[in-house]
């Protein structure tokens, strides 16, 4: 489940701040890669073992290096930032309020300082950041965020396309509770039925919930909620004697498979087959 993304590698503090110190232009379409390796240059078989880190990186490829270690994390249960916002007939960019209230709930559930609510929804307002390339390390580095809460921050939340749902197969229990409104017992009812396939679509999701008791406008309050054993958007992070060198995130297209979104890539180790 999501609880073991508390993976909060060494090497985001130095991400974030390269990234933040970078002068890449935020907010734009480039997609944004670092690569800082210890010495002076890329050497050309630096430039191998990086276009093979990123080729093993996409989820079920098998790695072939005995000294280091790949980690893969499912995103898809976590909190689109994008769910937060919406376009209103002026074209202006707006909060959603019902939205916000399971934003709140969430800040506390991943013991979030609430401060940083009015920087998130004041990014997400000013213009539109659901570009391919921009993913949410980027989306801290530009608010700026104090070092000890990074861990939480990337633990809560994910940016992706506003049309790409929360998938309750791969979230927190304490999560669920705030994405479905609901107490926590009847939250960990649903992800053991979620678990056991005894709900594996969002029409049993819903019918399992009306049957708790009645309530109205169940389908648009869950419309950003999906239920799939289909995971379409994985982070892959390396280490090499427990130290994290390498973060690549990946999105699934229908019609051309696995895709990298980003790429950070701090230093790079000897790589033994």
């Amino acid at each position: 489940m999501m609880k073991a993304q508390g993976f909060i590698f060494p090497l985001v503090l130095l991400v974030l701040i390269l990234v933040s110190v970078s002068s890449i232009a935020i907010f734009s379409e480039q997609k944004i890669i670092i690569d800082h390796f210890q010495g002076s240059s890329i050497s050309k078989t630096n430039s191998q073992d990086v276009q093979k880190l990123e080729e093993f990186s996409i989820p079920d490829f098998p790695q072939p290096w005995s000294n280091v270690v790949k980690n893969t994390i499912q995103l898809d249960g976590l909190y689109n930032l994008n769910h937060l916002v919406q376009t209103n007939a002026l074209n202006q960019r707006i909060v959603n309020e019902k939205e916000l209230k399971k934003f709140g709930y969430l800040l506390r559930v991943c013991d979030i300082s609430p401060n940083y609510a009015g920087k998130i929804l004041d990014a997400l307002t000013s213009q539109s950041i659901s570009k391919f390339g921009f993913t949410v390390l980027d989306f801290l580095a530009e608010i700026g965020i104090d070092r000890a809460d990074i861990s939480n921050l990337l633990g809560c939340f994910r940016l992706a396309s506003p049309l790409e749902k929360v998938n309750l197969r791969y979230a927190n229990p304490e999560h669920a509770a705030a994405l479905l409104n609901m107490d926590k017992e009847t939250a960990r009812q649903v992800m053991i039925k979620i678990s056991s396939n005894q709900i594996s679509n969002k029409n049993e999701l819903l019918a399992f919930v009306a049957s708790k008791g009645t309530k109205e406008g169940l389908k648009s309050e869950y419309r950003n909620l999906t239920v799939s054993p289909n995971s379409l958007h994985y982070a892959t992070y390396w280490t090499f004697q427990g130290e994290t060198f390498a973060y690549f995130e990946h999105k699934f297209d229908l019609e051309l498979g696995w895709l990298l979104r980003s790429r950070v890539i701090v230093w790079l180790p000897v790589l033994v087959q």
